[in-house]
């Protein structure tokens, strides 16, 4: 059995446990946000305040999806549309929240968990007054990232100004006592150049020293990055900054949502794991079956590529770039991955070499719905998981393609729409 409830996000009060509305979508998503969508009419009076306000209110309320006493997703009330008696209501999954929410802070990790940057973004947003939606990430690696190379830059650079502003202030004082020996040639004036010209050679190979210290310590910053910074004046969207660190530890994420053990709140949890879902051997998804509409495969060179170009952040050619590619029976095919909000190099590498095992793929199927069967009953797979499709293809018969569910939308009790990507 299934029912909405309504959760006002200010101070987590459930404003309606069994919401009439009629739902024509609610999904889920691997490393995003779901949607949600569906109407309520008529209007019978009971979702207002006293005041006349709806209780629903875009940015100020969830709607959780409960099945069986079990939370089955939550999304943040994101439109609201009148049009006569009825009122539409759409949502995104509750990681929207930090879509489009600029980082204000600044923050320089040395030696850090991504996960824990993550974590340390999700709070950040939620610090300020009236932000708090209740959000959690959970999750760690043992991946570490930032040093303190632009740490060791900096210093350089300061000792290497410092020995520069010593070493012009002992050139003056050469030139100094050289213009005072001309006018005076006295023994005392010559001493004096003398005893200046050791002060200004001395000061020169200090600057010198200083200054290569500060080029290798400059080479070291530039090839490892130094920490790992999320700076407020670079207009960081905190999402996009979740998603990189997350990336950067290797792991991928879903929502979850569930009631406390004593059923008086639903956890909201960004769930941050190597790897979401897991193969499912067990269930099968059949054409005729529990698939109930033609399975379209395809084998659309326009989406195929065996070389990968991504272009990270930067101007020119001191943009980042980084090319990936593999041999294959076909000729060589480039895809340029436009990822300019990509800062650091080993984020924009694991970009490319995700994106070159996904354009490899052959035979895709992108899309199946299926009903609530046997052979895969609903509860059985979530998104994450690899499934088996089988279908009847008329030009090349019987296939059977792993492939793995990105994104999961409910249509009513029964039915349910699966996104596919590459096993």
């Amino acid at each position: 059995m299934l029912r909405y409830i309504v959760e006002r996000i200010s101070d987590g009060e459930f404003l309606d446990l069994e919401l009439p509305i009629d739902v024509s979508g609610a999904g889920r998503a691997l490393n995003g946000a779901g949607g949600f969508a569906g109407t309520v009419a008529p209007d019978v009076g009971g979702l207002r305040y006293e005041n006349g306000a709806l209780l629903i209110d875009p940015y100020g309320t969830f709607i959780h999806e409960e099945s069986d006493g079990v939370i089955r997703g939550t999304w943040l009330v994101t439109r609201s549309e009148m049009d006569g008696p009825v009122w539409s209501i759409e949502g995104a999954g509750f990681s929207s929240y930090f879509a489009d929410r600029p980082y204000e802070g600044e923050y320089r990790g040395v030696q850090v968990d991504p996960i824990a940057v993550a974590r340390h973004i999700v709070e950040h947003a939620q610090s300020f007054a009236g932000a708090d939606a209740g959000i959690t990430v959970v999750g760690a690696s043992d991946v570490r990232v930032g040093t303190d190379s632009d740490d060791k830059e900096a210093t350089a650079k300061a000792a290497a100004d410092a020995a520069k502003a010593v070493s012009e202030a002992a050139k003056k004082a050469l030139e100094a006592a050289r213009a005072l020996a001309k006018s005076d040639p006295s023994p005392a004036n010559k001493a004096l150049v003398d005893a200046r010209k050791a002060e200004a050679d001395a000061a020169a190979e200090v600057k010198k020293t200083r200054d290569e210290a500060l080029s290798v310590a400059k080479e070291r910053a530039r090839e490892d990055g130094g920490a790992w910074k999320i700076l407020w004046w670079d207009t960081p969207d905190c999402l996009a900054e979740i998603q990189d660190a997350i990336e950067e530890a290797g792991f991928e994420w879903v929502e979850w949502s569930g009631w406390t053990s004593d059923r008086t709140r639903i956890l909201k949890e960004i769930r941050c794991v190597p790897r979401v879902g897991r193969k499912q051997d067990g269930i099968s998804f059949i054409e005729g079956d529990n698939i109930i509409e033609t399975v379209v495969v395809e084998d659309d060179v326009s989406e195929w590529a065996n070389a990968v170009l991504a272009i990270g952040a930067g101007e020119g050619r001191d943009a980042l770039r980084v090319t990936v590619e593999r041999a294959s029976t076909r000729r060589r095919r480039v895809f340029v991955l436009d990822a300019k909000h990509v800062t650091k190099r080993s984020v924009l590498e694991k970009l490319a070499k995700a994106e070159l095992s996904r354009r490899l793929q052959r035979l895709r199927v992108d899309m199946i719905r299926v009903v609530n069967h046997p052979n895969a009953e609903f509860g059985s797979f979530d998104v994450g998981d690899t499934i088996l499709v089988d279908a009847e293809v008329s030009w090349l018969g019987r296939q059977r393609l792993w492939r793995r569910i990105e994104d999961l939308e409910y249509v009513g009790d029964d039915v349910v729409d699966l996104s596919l990507g590459d096993a």
